[in-house]
């Protein structure tokens, strides 16, 4: 009988230990590394058509939105994984991404524009 009973504790044992490890898997929030790769890309865009000269406003306001974003992460990462909301991180990083795609078509913009006034 007590034979019986040990087994029947061991294999309640393992299957809460399976459950906590599956519960902990399945509400494990995950970053949003592809908005912040699109915010990157774009920043990356943006540097590279000149916007830090030809539209600064912008493109400032794109990189403190990114930064943001950064610090937002890091905040984020120090908190124990169940309190974690990366929703503030995905919002500055498409917020971001919106600010270098508008640095770089004003930049584009202003470069024509000072070339056929030249």
């Amino acid at each position: 009988m007590k034979k019986f009973f040990k087994r029947f504790w061991w294999i309640i044992l393992i299957i809460v230990v399976a459950g906590i490890s599956v519960f902990v898997v399945v509400t494990w929030p995950e970053p949003p590394l592809a908005e912040i790769e699109a915010a990157r890309k774009a920043l990356a865009d943006a540097k590279h058509s000149q916007s830090q000269t030809f539209a600064k406003k912008t493109h400032d306001e794109a990189l403190r939105c990114y930064d943001s974003a950064m610090r937002h992460w890091k905040s984020e990462n120090d908190k124990i994984w169940f309190r974690r909301n990366y929703s503030m991180v995905a919002l500055m990083a498409n917020k971001a991404r919106l600010g270098a795609i508008a640095a770089t078509k004003s930049s584009k913009e202003n470069k024509s524009q000072i070339s056929s006034r030249l």
